[in-house]
């Protein structure tokens, strides 16, 4: 991510000073002389922390996203020279507008006056999670940056704020990307009185969806496979939620079980289907934005970046190698044994379905298999819809 600067100017990150804090103390946990330093040396402060887990119990999210903000906007309203306060906040923060203007939305008054009561309490939290605290928002995350956006409006004080609102955060196309820089550089020029909102987002001009993304990512993993993988790659969008379950556990968790029972036969420990029950969860946590479509408005952008010019599948190209070269290690000298990999992957895969394909077509021609096959059928169904419910995925 450095070579550039390292290469250019080595010594550049002596200028840079570590300090530890914590979001969830007071005065962000930081000593006198620390905090000293801060006051009477900054005049830029970028706000990026904050828990981004989903699931975070609403007590942590709270505490870090919304009383996190407040420690630090009062340690900015002590600073002399401060010029700008850049707040990262998430595009989804108003997740229940489908057409979302760059504009503060504050929440309602039970909104407001629930979190009162819950930031004087010592309540751990322990119903975080359950819908009527969450007031219509899908986790705790968008939720509390609704909040600390609200908050920062009320209570910025003289201090000139800026608001960044991402979508969906992937590897930058190239660095260094000035786009922070333009936004503090603007705010310190003319120190707004109002709290200027920016979608990083490709708004209106391109909108992309997912089923865009699905076809773009399985052409650039075809072209540029990862190493090792065990299963040939499959990117598909459905707005069946009961297909969707089915397709994960006859060729997601069956073939889990089936490689996890063959590692423990060869006394090796058992791998697959704990992935898959990640991959699940993760699943289950991003399917309200992967359900959904949003139109983010970006017409406070100030700089010359045309967005309907971009090239998507180029992107995907370079992010899978950066993939393979940072995730995995792996060399692009390597890439040809790795497509021979995903080669036979992709015949034993068609070797499958042919199989199932010709069983399928036997039981269906004589009629003592055609009873024998309906009894296999209505077995497995009942054991499908078994296994579903104790794992939990029959659908909602």
């Amino acid at each position: 991510m450095f070579q550039r600067l390292k290469q250019e100017q080595p010594g550049a990150l002596e200028k840079v000073t570590a300090i530890a804090g914590d979001l969830s103390q007071p005065g962000l946990g930081l000593s006198e002389s620390d905090r000293d330093t801060l006051v009477n040396n900054v005049s830029v402060v970028f706000h990026s922390g904050a828990t981004v887990n989903f699931d975070e119990p609403l007590r942590n999210a709270f505490e870090l996203n919304v009383l996190g903000t407040r420690r630090l906007l009062e340690i900015c309203r002590q600073m002399p020279n401060i010029c700008a306060l850049v707040h990262v906040s998430t595009a989804y923060c108003n997740c229940d507008k489908s057409d979302a203007d760059e504009v503060i939305n504050p929440p309602s008054e039970n909104i407001l006056n629930f979190f009162q009561d819950y930031a004087a309490s010592t309540v751990t939290g322990s119903t975080a999670t359950k819908k009527e605290c969450l007031f219509g928002h899908p986790n705790t995350y968008t939720l509390t940056k609704n909040i600390a956006e609200s908050l920062l409006l009320e209570e910025r004080g003289k201090v000139p704020v800026v608001i960044v609102r991402p979508s969906i955060v992937t590897a930058a196309l190239s660095e260094p990307v000035p786009i922070k820089t333009i936004y503090v550089f603007w705010t310190c020029m003319y120190r707004p009185t109002s709290v200027k909102v920016y979608h990083c987002a490709s708004g209106t001009l391109q909108q992309y969806k997912w089923a865009d993304l699905a076809d773009a990512m399985q052409k650039a993993i075809l072209r540029h496979p990862l190493p090792n993988i065990a299963y040939y790659p499959k990117f598909a969008v459905t707005n069946s939620y009961l297909w969707h379950n089915i397709n994960l556990y006859c060729f997601r968790y069956l073939p889990a079980h089936a490689a996890d029972l063959g590692l423990m036969l060869i006394g090796r420990e058992p791998r697959f289907v704990q992935r898959y029950k990640r991959a699940r969860k993760a699943m289950d946590v991003a399917q309200y934005f992967m359900t959904r479509g949003w139109l983010f408005r970006t017409n406070n952008i100030l700089f010359n970046t045309d967005v309907r010019s971009f090239e998507w599948y180029a992107y995907w190209d370079l992010y899978l190698l950066g993939i393979r070269k940072y995730l995995f290690k792996a060399e692009c000298s390597d890439l040809p044994k790795d497509g021979s990999r995903l080669n036979r992957l992709y015949v034993l895969r068609l070797s499958t379905q042919g199989m199932l394909l010709a069983l399928a077509c036997l039981l269906l021609t004589t009629k003592t298999a055609w009873n024998l096959g309906s009894t296999v059928v209505t077995l497995s169904l009942k054991t499908c819809e078994l296994l579903l419910d104790r794992l939990g995925l029959q659908p909602r």
